[in-house]
Formats: C-alpha cells, sequence, structure tokens
C-alpha cells in the first residue's frame, strides 16, 4: 500500500488541473449548444447506435443478451474496484490508528494477522523485534480452523517437514490447471510461499505460489509467468497477470509441492499445463 495523498497535494493537483486541462476553448455559440444537446440526448444516441450494430452484423438475441451480460459484469467489476479503492484510502487512517495506539512500527503491520492485531488492541499480546525478524527472515503461514496463522518453532518446522515429504512422493513431469491469462514462457522456477520469499525472485524466473496478493507485486513484475495452486480467473494473481501480460496458470492445486526452486519448467498457459523439463 503506498502512502495517501494529502490534501494540500490534492488541492494543489486540482488547481493544476483547472488551470490547464479545463481551461475553456474558444468555441462559437452553435457549437456549444450542439454539444449540449448531443450530451442532454446522449441515451438515445447509444441506443439507435446499438440497434444499428445489431441490424449491420445480424446479431441474434442470444448474442446481444450475451453482449448486455458483458457490459454489466463491466459495470459491476468498475464499482468493485471504485469501493476497493475507497476502502483502501480509509483504512489506511485506521492503520495509521492501529500503530499510534499499540504503539508499534507500521512495518509490522505486514507481518501480523488480523488474530494477532486484534489481541494487541485488547492488550493481550505483545510482540517483539525478534519475532517480527524472524517473519521477515523465513515465515510460513498456515489455515487451521478457518483462521490464518503463523507457524512458530517445532510446529514450523514439523510443517515444513510434512511439505519436503508431500514433494518427494509425488512424481509428476506435468500437470495442469486453469488458464487465466494466454501465453507461453520457460525459466527456472522460484517458490514464493509467502512475503518473507519475495527476496528471493529473480528476473525472468517463474513465479510459484499459494495464492498472489499485492505485497507480491515487486515479484510478479519481474515474473516470466505465474502459477499458483489456488483461485480462478478473478483472482489477484489472474486479474494482475492479464493487465501485464504475462502467462498466468492458476488453481493447479499442486504447484508448490511438486515444484522446487531451481526446476526448469515450460508454462504454456493456452492450454493450461506445466511441464518439468529439468
Amino acid at each position: 500500500m503506498g502512502p495517501v495523498t494529502s490534501y494540500q497535494d490534492f488541492y494543489k493537483r486540482y488547481q493544476s488541473i483547472v488551470e490547464t486541462d479545463l481551461k475553456p476553448v474558444s468555441t462559437s455559440r452553435t457549437e456549444l449548444q450542439n454539444k449540449i444537446i448531443y450530451y442532454q440526448n446522449i441515451d438515445k444516441i447509444v441506443r439507435k447506435e446499438k440497434q444499428e450494430i445489431i441490424k449491420k452484423y445480424k446479431l441474434t438475441p442470444p448474442i446481444v443478451k450475451l453482449a448486455d451480460l458483458v457490459k454489466d459484469a463491466a459495470y459491476l467489476y468498475d464499482v468493485r474496484k471504485s469501493y476497493l479503492t475507497k476502502m483502501t484510502y480509509e483504512f489506511w487512517f485506521i492503520l495509521e490508528q492501529v500503530v499510534r495506539v499499540c504503539q508499534i512500527k507500521k512495518e509490522w503491520l505486514q507481518w501480523i494477522t488480523e488474530e494477532e492485531l486484534y489481541l494487541i488492541l485488547k492488550g493481550q499480546l505483545r510482540l517483539s523485534v525478534r519475532i517480527i525478524n524472524e517473519r521477515k527472515r523465513d515465515s510460513l503461514i498456515v489455515g487451521r480452523d478457518g483462521r490464518s496463522y503463523y507457524a512458530e518453532g517445532k510446529e514450523k518446522k514439523r510443517y515444513i517437514r510434512q511439505m519436503v515429504s508431500q514433494k518427494s512422493n509425488l512424481n509428476v513431469k506435468e500437470f495442469k490447471g486453469l488458464s487465466a491469462s494466454n501465453g507461453k514462457a520457460s525459466g527456472q522456477v522460484c517458490n514464493i510461499i509467502g512475503p518473507a520469499h519475495l527476496n528471493k525472485m529473480q528476473k525472468g524466473a517463474i513465479l510459484v505460489a499459494p495464492q498472489t496478493t499485492v505485497d507480491y507485486m515487486a515479484a510478479i513484475r519481474q515474473a516470466a509467468a505465474i502459477i499458483t495452486d489456488q483461485g480462478g480467473i478473478t483472482s489477484h494473481a489472474a486479474v494482475i497477470a492479464r493487465e501485464l501480460k504475462i502467462p498466468c496458470i492458476v488453481g493447479t492445486k499442486i504447484a508448490t509441492k511438486v515444484l522446487k526452486d531451481g526446476d526448469l519448467v515450460e508454462v504454456d498457459a493456452d492450454h493450461g499445463l506445466i511441464k518439468i523439463i529439468k
């Protein structure tokens, strides 16, 4: 999450827009009246153009209905993004107060779970610099009973042994997932299990993760392709991959178990196929 624009910066930018982009242009009275009439009747004009396109290309009712559904879906998608943007903006101020009340460093927030934050606010938990540094260096988030938490100490070692054992028992040379962004790529695997592993990412590597979040953006921008265990075509990895135009396969279920750092793989996102070359 980046810094929130201050009121002074926003107002300065607003004045700049008013002085340049919105500066009145010399327009005759007739031209101005025509523009006003056009925008007053824009709905009728759009409907008329739509009917002309339907007639020109001889579109059938099912195709027209599908186009309407796509239009509505695109609108809802934009509404969703606008609310997420507003929520992110407002949430920044909440986090500022959390940092002040709990007397912790702002950077610690990305290494704290929701449950831990709740306990900290209630005064029932205090995190040390040592714990935060350990999580930065090598962290493991696990899920149990509907919640996620950081595995520590013996429990963390036990989970790691289980994952290593699962990988050794899977003799898979190719597997499939859901194609989320078309394209093909090849390269060495880089497993990014959590934010603590982001510094492993190399430019041109194949990013493999359980799923991605905004914390992964620095690694995603260096990736030749993305493979995830979880997610669908509207997941974070899928949306970002399409925006950046890089191949992406999601929902493989086993990618992080089968692939290890340094494996050479081919990613055929056109067909949702991953092949282990070496």
